[in-house]
């Protein structure tokens, strides 16, 4: 059962800090952080429409959030802990990347689905300050950063 636990923990630590790289290092970097890459292709997805990063960067991406996620558990906590997390994480990083493609290319087919999209899309069309979680609107309600879209562009 506490597997089970620690995998949904990473499931629901991904909508935080899908949240706070988005939110903090997508539209507010200072300094330094303007010149990464992050902050660069993040621009580049809001200019240019149906612009993704790619395979090789979001793989990139899994394997160092993989690392940094299990050296912290491993001696912080636990290494049985830091697998099921990060199964958890990593699994909700790839459901993310497809949630994502999908807001942008297709359709919603559910009421969920086209919740999150118009979330999403007042986000990058009305205004980027706000509605900066992708599959969840948690952090947003939680910061003050929610904007209710549901009569806003499709």
């Amino acid at each position: 059962m506490g597997n089970v636990i620690h995998f949904i923990l990473g499931v629901f630590f991904w909508t935080f800090l899908e949240y706070v790289l988005h939110r903090f290092l997508g539209h507010w970097p200072k300094g330094m952080l303007k010149k990464t890459r992050f902050f660069k292709e993040h621009k580049k997805h809001h200019y240019i429409k149906n612009y993704f990063v790619t395979l090789k960067d979001k793989l990139l991406t899994a394997v160092f959030l993989g690392v940094c996620t299990t050296l912290i558990f491993h001696f912080l906590i636990h290494q049985n802990i830091s697998k099921y997390f990060l199964l958890g994480l990593l699994s909700m990083y790839f459901f993310y990347e497809i949630i994502h493609r999908r807001l942008h290319l297709y359709p919603a087919k559910n009421r969920y689905a086209s919740f999150l999209r118009h979330h999403h899309h007042y986000h990058h069309y009305v205004d980027d300050t706000m509605n900066h979680g992708v599959t969840s609107p948690i952090w947003d309600l939680v910061f003050g950063t929610f904007k209710d879209s549901s009569f806003s562009q499709k």
